[in-house]
């Protein structure tokens, strides 16, 4: 698979030159709750990214346009880089299907961790963005929303421990 390009130091800058980001929730709205990690079903026949270990991710995408372009995953660890260049411990893309998508990578360890999971909609391995953010869905673990600018770590991050950690992301419908 091809590994996209430039897309960390491209969606740091368009976040933190952004004020509007994420403007679009009602300043009195409550943010939606957090979903604590689950444990996946068996999966044996999901194909994974990265080398076989004891802690697998998967990270099920929800309002995926479909069968539009990419979707890329980037996973953070909690190190001062998250959304930085050389932050990435893991990052991968494949193709986009269904409204509903299920994506896996075999993390390297248990421990802390922060994916971000955006649509390339023309394939061209670069987030699209615009005046007021990225132009292209987006979305991060836990579903952050309402604030202004790119989320933070904490905002994002789960524990994964040995064994199948499931996540949920939502993309803002368009």
């Amino acid at each position: 698979m091809k590994r996209p390009r430039g897309l960390p130091g491209a969606l740091a800058l368009t976040f933190s030159l952004v004020a509007g980001f994420g403007a679009g929730a009602q300043a009195d709205e409550p943010p939606p709750p957090a979903e604590a990690p689950e444990a996946a079903p068996p999966a044996a026949d999901q194909a994974c990214e990265s080398t076989p270990g004891d802690t697998r991710l998967f990270i099920v995408v929800e309002n995926v346009r479909p069968g539009r372009g990419l979707l890329t995953a980037s996973v953070y660890t909690d190190d001062g880089r998250f959304l930085k260049p050389g932050g990435i411990v893991k990052e991968w893309s494949v193709a986009a299907g269904d409204a509903t998508q299920t994506v896996c990578v075999w993390l390297p360890k248990p421990g802390t961790y922060g994916p971000i999971v955006y649509q390339v909609l023309d394939s061209n391995h670069e987030l699209n963005t615009g005046l007021f953010g990225p132009t292209e869905p987006w979305g991060a673990s836990n579903n952050p929303r309402g604030r202004l600018g790119p989320p933070h770590f904490d905002d994002v991050k789960f524990q994964a421990e040995a064994g199948d950690t499931t996540l949920h992301v939502r993309f803002k419908p368009r």
